[in-house]
C-alpha cells in the first residue's frame, strides 16, 4: 500500500515537472495544448496549472481577441513567481545579482577582489552583500530559490570546491559549504564557462540547438561546451579550458605556468599588457589623450579608444583575434558544432575582433563546411557570467531537481 503511495506521488511530480518544462519551452501554450503534447487528460493537465499558479511558477496571459467562441487562456513561466540569485567571482571582481525567472537581472552589485585578499576574507563579504540585497528587495526566504556561483579556474561542480584559480592563487576553497553555511540558501558552484553555456541554452542563443560552444574571453579564456543537450564534462574537471592550448612556444608566461597559452596572448589580461608596452616604447595612439598614467591604463580605456578608430590597439585586437581564431579552429576541428558563441568582455567589441577570427577559421577549419561555422556575440556580453551562474538554479527548478532554496540552517 505505502509503495503504491509512493508511486502515485511520483508519477504526480514527473506530470508536474514535465507541464512546468512544457510551459517553459513551449509558452505562451493553452492548457490543451500542453495535454496533447504530454499526453495528459485535461483534468490532470488542470490540476496541475492550477497548482503551479498558486504557488507563483505560473501565470495566465490574457486570451486573444478575435475569432469565434471562448478562445484558450495561454499559459508562460511567471517570471517574478520566484527569484534567484547569482554570483560572478571574478579575478578582480565579485558580481551579484537578483534575477527572475527569465534570468532577467532585478539587481546588481559588485566590489573589487584585491589578490591579496584571503578566500575566506572575498567570501564572507559576498554573503554579505548578498544579505543586502535580499534586504533592498524585501524578498522572502519562500521567494527564494537559491544562489547560482560563477567561479573561474577548476571547479568540481558535484562538491562545490574551487581546485585551483590560478588568477586568484586558490586551491581547494570550499565555495558551496561556505555560502551555503553563512546565508542558509541552497548553493551550486560551477564553472563560469560551464554556467554560461548552460545560459545561452536556457535563455540566450543555443535555445533549441543539442550542440553548441560558448567561449568566454576577458582576464582569461575558456569554452563551455554543450553536446546531445547536456554540458559536457570531463573526468578530472579540466573540461573546456581552450585558454591553455599553446599557440606560441616562445610566447609569454601564463598564470597556469605554461608558456604560450592562448590565454596568455589573447585575453584581456594580454591586451592591455601589450598596449602599455608599445605605448612605453614611443607609439603614438589615443590612448595619450585619455589617460595621464599609463600604468594606470584600463581595458575599458582600451575598448574605447579601438571604437574611436585608434590604429595601435586595433592592431593589437586584430592579433588577439588571429589567436583566437587559432582556438577556436581548434573547437571547430574537435567538436564540429553547428555554433560558436563569443561571450565575456572581449564581446563588447565584437565587431573589431570577428573578422579577425572568422578570417583563421577560414584558413585553417578541416572542410568547406566547417570553415563557413558561425561565430556570433553573446547577446549578454559581459553580464553571461552572472545571468549564467543564476540559470544554475532556475534550470534545476524548472527540472524538478532543486528540492529546496533554503536548507535547514538559518542564515547567519
Amino acid at each position: 500500500m505505502q509503495s503504491k503511495k509512493m508511486n502515485i506521488e511520483l508519477m504526480r511530480r514527473f506530470n508536474t515537472v514535465s507541464v512546468l518544462k512544457a510551459i517553459h519551452r513551449y509558452g505562451p501554450i493553452a492548457r490543451a495544448d500542453i495535454g496533447n503534447l504530454l499526453n495528459l487528460s485535461r483534468p490532470s493537465v488542470s490540476e496541475i496549472v492550477s497548482n503551479l499558479i498558486q504557488e507563483g511558477w505560473v501565470r495566465e496571459r490574457e486570451a486573444e481577441k478575435g475569432g469565434r467562441g471562448r478562445r484558450p487562456i495561454p499559459l508562460e513561466i511567471n517570471p517574478y513567481g520566484k527569484y534567484v540569485i547569482g554570483v560572478q567571482l571574478g579575478a578582480f571582481q565579485v558580481i551579484v545579482v537578483i534575477c527572475n525567472l527569465r534570468a532577467e537581472i532585478l539587481a546588481e552589485r559588485c566590489f573589487p577582489v584585491l589578490q591579496e585578499q584571503e578566500p575566506e576574507q572575498i567570501l564572507s563579504m559576498t554573503c554579505q552583500l548578498i544579505h543586502q540585497m535580499i534586504e533592498q528587495l524585501s524578498l522572502s526566504k519562500e521567494q527564494l530559490l537559491g544562489i547560482g556561483v560563477a567561479m573561474h579556474g577548476i571547479v568540481d561542480a558535484k562538491t562545490g570546491v574551487s581546485i585551483f584559480a590560478p588568477n586568484l592563487g586558490w586551491r581547494n576553497v570550499p565555495i558551496r559549504d561556505y555560502i551555503q553555511h553563512h546565508t542558509g540558501m541552497l548553493t551550486i558552484v560551477e564553472t563560469d564557462c560551464n554556467s554560461s553555456a548552460l545560459g545561452e541554452m536556457w535563455f540566450g542563443l543555443g535555445q533549441g540547438l543539442s550542440h553548441f560552444i560558448t567561449v568566454l574571453a576577458d582576464y582569461g579564456i575558456g569554452s563551455g561546451i554543450v553536446f546531445d543537450g547536456k554540458i559536457y564534462r570531463g573526468i578530472h574537471h579540466t573540461e573546456g579550458q581552450i585558454g591553455h592550448i599553446t599557440v606560441d612556444e616562445d610566447g609569454p608566461r601564463c598564470a597556469c605556468g605554461n608558456y604560450g597559452c592562448l590565454e596568455a596572448v589573447a585575453s584581456e589580461t594580454a591586451i592591455v599588457r601589450q598596449v602599455k608596452k608599445r605605448l612605453r616604447m614611443g607609439e603614438d595612439s589615443l590612448l595619450l589623450e585619455l589617460v595621464e598614467d599609463v600604468n594606470q591604463l584600463t581595458i575599458q580605456q582600451i575598448y574605447q579608444a579601438a571604437i574611436l578608430g585608434d590604429d595601435l590597439v586595433r592592431d593589437i585586437l586584430l592579433q588577439a583575434g588571429r589567436y583566437l581564431g587559432i582556438g577556436f579552429t581548434t573547437l571547430i576541428n574537435l567538436f564540429n558544432p553547428p555554433l560558436l558563441i563569443l561571450g565575456g568582455g572581449l564581446a563588447q567589441v565584437a565587431d573589431l575582433i570577428l573578422p579577425s577570427i572568422r578570417e583563421m577559421i577560414q584558413k585553417r577549419a578541416l572542410g568547406e563546411e566547417a570553415k563557413k561555422t558561425p561565430v556570433v556575440p553573446s547577446r549578454f556580453r559581459s553580464k553571461l557570467y552572472p545571468i549564467g551562474a543564476a540559470t544554475l538554479i532556475i534550470a534545476r527548478a524548472i527540472e524538478g531537481t532543486l528540492e529546496s532554496g533554503y536548507t535547514e540552517m538559518d542564515s547567519t
